[in-house]
């Protein structure tokens, strides 16, 4: 079964146990994070990181900036580099892709309801709030405000290789 993008939709997010599902997801915003938190570093200042600690209310707002970057993309590709990376496609409920504002309101109900707006205490208490709906089997709220569908595919030889360079980029740092 094909979704209208050509997607393989037989082994779907509905398809996966639980489990899988939400680790895949988390990682998949875990390498999002990831990617976008290496960017700001780089072009707010100083590779080892210390010029981001003057420029600390700068590197925050940068993820205010992340979740419209992160719905154009979405809203485009169906798809982030942390998502494309392990097989997780974000789709309208009929299959195409979502319209640029409900991926925006996704994006920033992720940010603000599943990560707390990064803020010290409520970072810590909504991420947990999140995996116990996604473990009680509830769909996730961001999902229910885009009206939208996750769908979870195989990952290809392509994808695969692309995530183990990721990974081995991660343990080696610039020296690879």
């Amino acid at each position: 079964e094909l979704n209208a993008d050509g997607i393989v939709l037989k082994n779907r997010d509905v398809a996966f146990p639980e489990k899988k599902r939400l680790f895949k997801r988390t990682l998949a915003r875990f390498i999002d994070y990831l990617l976008w938190s290496m960017a700001m570093v780089l072009i707010l200042g100083g590779k080892t990181g210390d010029g981001v600690f003057y420029r600390s209310w700068q590197f925050y707002a940068s993820f205010w900036v992340y979740a419209a970057v992160e719905a154009a993309l979405v809203s485009v590709f169906k798809t982030t580099a942390g998502k494309a990376m392990l097989g997780i496609y974000v789709c309208a409920a009929d299959g195409g892709g979502l319209r640029f504002s409900d991926s925006l309101k996704r994006s920033l109900t992720v940010f603000a309801g599943g990560t707390g707006c990064l803020l010290s205490y409520a970072s810590l208490a909504l991420p947990l709030y999140a995996v116990y709906g996604m473990l009680r089997r509830r769909p996730m709220f961001w999902d229910e405000i885009a009206r939208d569908r996750v769908e979870v595919v195989p990952m290809t030889r392509l994808t695969k290789g692309v995530f183990a360079l990721f990974v081995l980029f991660m343990l080696t740092g610039w020296a690879l």
